[in-house]
């Protein structure tokens, strides 16, 4: 029934492109709805949906190139990760999530921070205002986090603690050291004006989840390894988990589908959402498989009547 929907979808998406490719009219009149269709289309975790929402996209716009793979592959999953960037959920979510602060760079503020040679004093002062804002320490990433920095300065120093920021000088000193950063600038670079620094509160994190939000319901749940559990059972998991009150704990997540990082109080009745990432392949699966453990990703809360805890 599942492949019969997603057929029927192609099918009228196939038809909108040889409507667009031979009636001017409905070209135009379509082309005020491409935002609807990013949104709406763009966001599904079905790569063939993507691809076809995106070569309408394309004919809209009248790009020549609408029907090469490799372009419409590119474009997919540039925008559908875009589309995941926390500047586009943290409105919805932040009742729900860590105080943040999200500050805008231009190309050049970017590039600089990157190269170790910040000079912006206006933008280092706001930066700095922020961050005590947020109680003198905080979480620091850009569009994905400086990991690889992270994980290098731990080694070193032999700590398995996630590195914090308190200042403008550790922040250049992240992005002159990551080449996750590094990427992202000059490679996101070419397609949009503007990047973002992002601020976020410091909070001792002690039990950590990533759920498969599929279908608007939380499919399946797999446990960090380095989960503490501080005064928190097994079974209080499994209960709260299982509960009505955790699957609407979601209700304000602005997707259909998406992969959440998660974390839990002490008293296992509440959560926090870290972080909201792309549904598919280009995230995670952690205890799971996007191949073995697709019924259980996909359907699992339907299939089962129950979450996967793994």
């Amino acid at each position: 029934m599942e492949g019969d929907k997603y057929t029927l979808i192609i099918s009228f998406l196939e038809e909108l492109i040889y409507i667009c490719k031979n009636n001017i009219k409905a070209k135009i009149s379509l082309s005020e709805s491409i935002e609807e269709f990013i949104k709406i289309l763009g966001t599904t975790y079905i790569d063939e949906i993507r691809i076809y929402c995106f070569k309408l996209i394309l004919i809209l716009l009248e790009e020549k190139e609408y029907n090469s793979r490799q372009c419409l592959l590119k474009l997919s999953k540039e925008i559908y990760e875009n589309l995941f960037t926390f500047d586009k959920y943290y409105e919805n979510i932040k009742n729900i999530t860590f105080p943040s602060k999200i500050i805008k760079l231009d190309k050049i503020d970017a590039e600089n921070l990157t190269k170790g040679n910040f000079t912006n004093e206006d933008l280092k002062a706001e930066i700095e205002k922020e961050i005590m804002e947020l109680g003198g320490k905080c979480f620091f990433k850009m569009r994905r986090s400086p990991k690889d920095t992270y994980c290098k300065i731990n080694i070193e120093e032999n700590n398995n603690k996630p590195l914090v920021i308190n200042n403008v000088n550790d922040i250049t000193n992240l992005c002159k050291n990551s080449q996750r950063i590094k990427e992202d600038v000059f490679d996101f670079i070419d397609n949009y004006d503007e990047n973002i620094i992002i601020l976020r509160e410091y909070k001792e994190i002690l039990a950590e989840f990533r759920c498969f939000y599929c279908n608007n319901k939380v499919n399946a749940i797999s446990c960090d390894e380095n989960n503490k559990y501080i005064k928190i059972s097994k079974e209080d998991i499994i209960i709260y988990f299982g509960s009505d009150e955790f699957q609407s704990a979601f209700e304000f997540v602005p997707y259909r589908h998406a992969v959440l990082d998660i974390s839990v109080n002490e008293n296992c009745n509440n959560i926090n959402i870290i972080e909201i990432n792309p549904f598919g392949k280009m995230s995670s699966s952690a205890k799971f498989s996007w191949v073995l453990d697709r019924d259980i990703l996909l359907n699992g809360y339907k299939i089962y009547e129950k979450i996967t805890i793994r």
